[in-house]
């Protein structure tokens, strides 16, 4: 158990050297791609809110048609009701 515990120790700080000497390197790019990441993200995010925003007309125009449809068949209802009892009056 012991063996494994100074492999594990050796490992971790190895990768702690190699993370520390890339970081030395490669300041500016690691900054650069900070700010790149943040860039993406509001670019992702304003993608999304632009979607939403889009699925929200489309839903309110959906409505809008559903709504415009059901009132014409209400109104041909109500005429369709007022030409039969102006039927039935002129009979009798």
């Amino acid at each position: 158990m012991e063996e494994y515990e100074k492999f594990c120790e050796k490992s971790l700080a190895r990768i702690q050297e190699a993370s520390i000497s890339t970081e030395s390197f490669l300041p500016a790019q690691s900054e650069s791609s900070k700010e790149l990441n943040i860039e993406k993200r509001k670019e992702m995010q304003q993608e999304k809110q632009k979607a939403l925003d889009t699925e929200a007309r489309k839903q309110v125009n959906r409505k809008k048609a559903l709504l415009t449809r059901v009132q014409e068949i209400l109104d041909n209802v109500q005429k369709t009701v007022k030409s039969e009892t102006f039927c039935v009056i002129r009979k009798y």
